[in-house]
């Protein structure tokens, strides 16, 4: 909620500048270049939305299923077919998470121009450099530094924000890798306890419609 609100809050901010540019507002410029990180927020934002709200659709149990076949086959058959499909999901999931997390460290350690300062042994970072150096260049140091402190100490380099902002994705996978993996552990002991009672309707999409009509009907 925290970052749908802040992109909301973004968004409206920088297309009401534009338009007072359009119109002759003479700091509506101003601000506008002040907001040059606002394409940065929308577009990560919208990834961390899109995993967050993926995590919590796994939680739920109303990420995307075929209902079709559930509902022909016996509640044994129901159970035993969620056991497996969780099982692989889990499994997907973990080795989506290992690829994301490979291709985000590469990622991490490239580091654009914008982020070196120059000094007499090469180029360094400008979180690594001194406060000669920072005074020389008219450089400074931003938030995001100890950020970048935190996850060196993790052993995990993330030479730029960008980065770093992607770590949410192989995190997202791991959390829906643990969730699936529950799910099917859970409905095995239950089948293996003999408990197969099961509603179809209370998973998938058809178990979110059955949750807004009942929101709906308690309205009413």
């Amino acid at each position: 909620m925290g970052m749908l609100l802040l992109m909301i809050v973004v968004a409206f901010a920088q297309a009401l500048l534009r338009n007072l540019t359009n119109l002759g507002v003479t700091w509506a410029n101003t601000g506008l270049s002040w907001f040059d990180w606002a394409d940065f927020i929308l577009s990560k934002g919208t990834l961390w939305l899109a995993f967050l709200g993926a995590s919590l659709a796994v939680h739920g149990d109303k990420h995307v299923a075929i209902d079709a076949l559930p509902k022909l086959v016996s509640p044994r058959a129901r159970m035993i077919m969620r056991v497996i499909v969780s099982v692989l999901g889990s499994v997907i999931c973990f080795y989506l998470a290992r690829a994301f997390w490979s291709a985000v460290l590469i990622n991490g350690q490239e580091r654009p121009a914008e982020y070196e300062l120059m000094s007499d042994v090469g180029t360094t970072h400008v979180c690594d450099a001194g406060a000669a150096q920072l005074s020389e260049t008219n450089s400074h140091q931003g938030s995001f530094c100890m950020v970048r402190s935190f996850f060196k100490l993790l052993g995990v380099q993330m030479e730029t924000p960008g980065a770093a902002f992607q770590l949410i994705v192989p995190v997202m996978f791991m959390f829906m890798c643990a969730r699936m993996f529950g799910v099917g552990i859970y409905d095995a002991l239950r089948l293996s306890r003999g408990d197969i009672e099961d509603d179809p309707a209370s998973h998938g999409l058809t178990g979110a419609a059955s949750d807004v009509a009942h929101v709906d009907d308690r309205k009413r």
